[in-house]
């Protein structure tokens, strides 16, 4: 794997990793290397539609062997991860698409439209990429993927975390068999805005990255 396309939903969650290398920059990209490896990081956007278009034109654009999406992520009350906790997501599923009925929410994948041949049980798509996964040595989690973080409609049993572009990274490396892996750094506990340590999660998320690509 020698070229390597880094993703973020914004540049501030990665500001700290990107004060620690040399990088030059190249339109919307920058590019520079890592232990011989060509390495190009780009900002996709807020949420899930902006991210899976951004995805999709920088993989045609710079073809790259492994994609690694890194950012913020609230963690759920039953996860048992606290603030500043670095994870690798195994899991995604578009949490709060579905439909509204009297009854209450009621998401997509119990929804059978015979269309999605990603998803699995309870709606989740899988990373296929094992090793990577185990060769980082974070904790797996699954995860939501959601356009409006927090709500209270959304099923979070079954997830530790929720982001909101981790799912656009499983459908366009899925679907385009592109290598792909998801690290995230938990910034909130989702529902507590006191919770909130951005300045922490950044310094996590920058150790998160360079922990990661020492594996390659």
């Amino acid at each position: 794997m020698n070229r390597i396309l880094v993703i973020c939903a914004t540049w501030g969650e990665i500001e700290a990793f990107m004060a620690k290398e040399e990088f030059r920059q190249k339109g919307d990209i920058f590019c520079g290397e890592y232990k011989g490896k060509e390495l190009s990081v780009a900002s996709t956007g807020v949420g899930p539609l902006r991210s899976a278009v951004e995805i999709m034109r920088l993989a045609a654009e710079i073809e790259p062997d492994l994609i690694v999406q890194a950012g913020f992520a609230g963690c759920y009350r039953l996860s048992e991860l606290s603030v500043g906790d670095n994870v690798v997501v195994s899991h995604e599923r578009e949490a709060d698409l579905g439909i509204f009925t009297p009854e209450g929410f009621n998401p997509l994948w119990k929804i059978d439209f015979g269309q999605d041949s990603l998803t699995g049980r309870n709606g989740f798509m899988a990373c296929p990429e094992a090793e990577l996964i185990r060769a980082s040595g974070m904790r797996e989690v699954k995860s939501n993927t959601v356009c409006c973080a927090g709500a209270d409609f959304i099923p979070s049993d079954d997830a530790e975390i929720e982001n909101m572009e981790g799912a656009a990274l499983f459908r366009v490396g899925l679907r385009q068999h592109i290598p792909f892996v998801e690290l995230r750094t938990v910034s909130n506990a989702v529902g507590d805005r006191q919770s909130w340590n951005i300045a922490l999660a950044r310094e996590r998320v920058a150790d998160s990255l360079t922990r990661f690509l020492k594996t390659l």
